[in-house]
């Protein structure tokens, strides 16, 4: 059995609600907000934007947005 399995055999999965509708990730960098952060550079984004839509039970859907500034040290 290889690492790889062994680790995914010992994952505990907890969902976190059965309503959610999306969920979506920005990065910001080269000074704008982008869907797709290709990863080839050695620079990390400036900042990630989280963003997920829930089902509330009376029907209606909430949004919820955080964006995470990302720290590079020199």
């Amino acid at each position: 059995e290889t690492d790889q399995k062994k680790l995914k055999s010992q994952l505990i999965r907890y969902p976190i609600t059965s309503d959610l509708a999306s969920f979506n990730i920005r990065y910001f960098s080269d000074n704008r907000w982008q869907d797709e952060w290709e990863g080839k550079s050695s620079n990390l984004p400036k900042a990630v934007e989280i963003g997920i839509k829930i089902y509330h039970p009376n029907g209606q859907a909430l949004s919820f947005k955080t964006a995470v500034f990302l720290y590079a040290g020199s």
